[in-house]
This record gives structure tokens, C-alpha cells and sequence, in this order.
């Protein structure tokens, strides 16, 4: 599923018709500002110990983002919403930037 969304909003920002290469940038950094994203809004939403041992799984540089997004799972039942929601809201933001520059 998260290959699909990549490329529908690849071909959505017209980002297609680029070379692979800056496709694969284009796709790290759609990424990380999501990522970031759902991080910003679900740390406020852990307690005070679940966001200490949160702060020690990002600290480790053996964890990847998947153990990252099993514990935060683990802390918050609706995480798969709160990141569907996230991703539609940068899509959407991005559509609408896009839209108003061309």
C-alpha cells in the first residue's frame, strides 16, 4: 500500500516525468516530511515514560522505522488512522501548492 500512494502522488505532482533517480529523491523526501509529520502528532499522545523509551528507540541507531512504528502501534490504537490521515493531508497540501504555481 505505501508503494501505491507513492506513486499516485508521483503522478499527481507530475513528478513521473522525471528521471528515476530524482523520482527516488522526490519519494525519500515525500517520506520523511510524513514521517515527521506522524511522529509530531503522536508524541503528545504518549505519557511521560512511553515517551521516554519512544526517545531511547529513536536514539538508537540499530532501530529502523519499522521498530519505531511497532512501539508507537503498541502505544496508540488508532496510529493507522492518524498516519492515513497524515498522508492525505500532504497530498492534499501539495496538490493545492502545485496547483496555484502551474
Amino acid at each position: 500500500m505505501d508503494t501505491i500512494l507513492k506513486k499516485d502522488l508521483i503522478k499527481e505532482l507530475g513528478v513521473d516525468s522525471l528521471p528515476e533517480e530524482e523520482q527516488a529523491r522526490m519519494v525519500e523526501e515525500v517520506g520523511r516530511v510524513v514521517y515527521e509529520r506522524i511522529i509530531s502528532r503522536v508524541i503528545p499522545l504518549l505519557s511521560a515514560t512511553e515517551k521516554e523509551a519512544f526517545q531511547q528507540i529513536l536514539e538508537n541507531p540499530n532501530d529502523d522505522d519499522s521498530v519505531v512504528f511497532e512501539y508507537l502501534n503498541s502505544k496508540i490504537p488508532n496510529l493507522e488512522a492518524i498516519v492515513q490521515e497524515e498522508v492525505v493531508s500532504f497530498k492534499e497540501t501539495s496538490l493545492n501548492v502545485m496547483s496555484k504555481i502551474g
